[in-house]
């Protein structure tokens, strides 16, 4: 099954139930059983109407996960409203203080396989919830992402993959040039060609995919190699993909060089930086502005891969491209 992403504004009450069919529409499509098609019915409606009730409206990002033969679906609600004070009260099952049944967010995580919330005093709310059609394993890297495409296309330029092996994970995230359909064939032919490659070596892949992608209208890149025995993190990058590590201690932004991947390009370069625990890298394209900063989030490098890429995208995405932003932590216990 091909990843699907979908969004649904939630504005006004109305719209609520037109997201909790439109999830119940995507359950089907991934082959969900009954169980978990309407527990998904019930985190999308009360999330919704949270939106609604609290957060002054805001966005559902919906996107399917495969792991182990499993289908998942995560959802991620975005506002902008006054934020969470008392975050473990409003956890309690039955806890309200909009005068409702009092569901909520406590129904949202004890129906969800994976749960997270991260909020601030006049900064907004970000929660995840995931449901899983079946049990899969937990994976060895917490990966989050939010990619989605100029607004009123159907389909995105961008695109992005993570590899994971034995201590270690090899990442991709890509730009095609423009937008619409042929800036798509790009990005998939780069998303094939990184799939294809053998040797995890960040400059030498990424002429790899220069030489790939010599049929296509070209596309800018960035390549990472996480070495968890190494303790490192090996990038190459051609263009504009903003990519950046955040430590416990601050973060470090990656040089990127100029040119175009399929057209014309430098000898590729390769950028090393120590790897602690407790990292986490980022990559985004240029659909998200590049000056932000999560110092100015207290907490939040601790929070789910997916949540990290949901805030992002929530106060950086520029709104007229295609936007991607891509998180990977270790870890992905749920």
């Amino acid at each position: 099954m091909t990843e699907l992403s979908q969004v649904w504004a939630v504005q006004e009450s109305s719209e609520v139930g037109a997201a909790r069919r439109a999830a119940a529409a995507l359950a089907q499509r991934c082959g969900f059983e009954t169980v978990p098609a309407g527990q998904l019915a019930i985190v999308v409606t009360e999330l919704a109407s949270n939106l609604v009730k609290h957060g002054g409206g805001g966005t559902l990002i919906a996107r399917t996960l495969r792991l182990e033969g499993k289908v998942g679906i995560e959802v991620l609600s975005l506002d902008q409203g006054p934020g969470i004070s008392e975050i473990a009260r409003v956890l309690q099952d039955g806890y309200s203080t909009a005068g409702t049944a009092g569901n909520g967010l406590g129904a949202v995580r004890r129906l969800s396989s994976d749960f997270d919330l991260y909020s601030r005093p006049a900064g907004g709310t970000a929660v995840l919830a995931t449901v899983w059609n079946g049990s899969p394993p937990p994976p060895a890297w917490d990966v989050g992402a939010v990619a989605l495409p100029y607004p009123g296309l159907e389909v995105s330029g961008d695109s992005w993959a993570v590899r994971e092996y034995l201590q270690g994970a090899w990442m991709m995230v890509v730009d095609g040039l423009g937008h619409g359909l042929a800036a798509h064939a790009a990005a998939e032919s780069a998303e094939r060609a990184f799939a294809g490659l053998v040797s995890r070596d960040p400059a030498s892949g990424m002429m790899a995919l220069h030489r790939l992608l010599r049929a296509t209208r070209g596309a800018v890149a960035a390549l990472a190699e996480v070495d968890l025995q190494a303790g490192r993190v090996r990038l190459a990058g051609v263009g504009n993909i903003h990519t950046v590590m955040v430590r416990p201690d601050g973060q470090r932004i990656f040089p990127n060089q100029n040119g175009t991947l399929g057209q014309q390009v430098p000898e590729p370069r390769e950028f090393a930086l120590p790897w602690p625990q407790g990292s986490a890298l980022i990559m985004h394209s240029d659909g998200l502005r590049g000056s932000w900063n999560l110092a100015r989030y207290p907490g939040l490098l601790h929070r789910r891969a997916a949540l990290i890429a949901g805030v992002l995208y929530r106060d950086f995405v520029r709104g007229r491209d295609d936007a991607t932003v891509v998180v990977l932590k270790e870890g992905g216990a749920r």
